[in-house]
């Protein structure tokens, strides 16, 4: 309805993925299970907000009959960047020693909410696509 709003909810999504970064951190430093439910809806709503826009103006900047071939592309990208993060934590883990201790774990999520905030600031550069004429 409002196509020209959706780079602006990206960029409102970071805030969310920024809450979530935080109270994810606060939660695994003190133990405090209510607290990383809270961050939980608040990554499911930066989910869903930044996968949403993403999608419309990712396929609204790329010309009809073009598209295939660059969905394919990106669906490739997102699916070896989804391989990344478990990557990451296993050889945290493996530095960390793979013992799966309470202390281990937290340092990788830790360390996951420490780069979720770095991996949003593109979101922050993308523009809604001009008005088809």
């Amino acid at each position: 309805r409002y196509p020209q709003q959706r780079a602006k909810l990206l960029k409102l999504s970071v805030i969310f993925a920024v809450v979530t970064s935080v109270l994810a951190t606060i939660a695994c430093l003190t133990d405090i299970v209510l607290l990383l439910y809270v961050a939980l809806l608040f990554l499911g709503t930066f989910a869903e907000l930044s996968s949403s826009t993403s999608e419309a103006l990712f396929a609204d900047s790329v010309p009809q009959g073009h598209r295939s071939g660059v969905f394919i592309t990106k669906s490739i990208l997102t699916t070896v960047g989804s391989a990344c993060g478990p990557l990451l934590s296993a050889v945290g883990l493996l530095f960390l020693g793979d013992k799966w201790e309470p202390h281990q774990m937290k340092a990788v999520v830790i360390f996951g909410c420490v780069l979720m905030p770095l991996s949003c600031i593109p979101c922050l550069f993308f523009q809604d696509p001009p008005a088809a004429a």
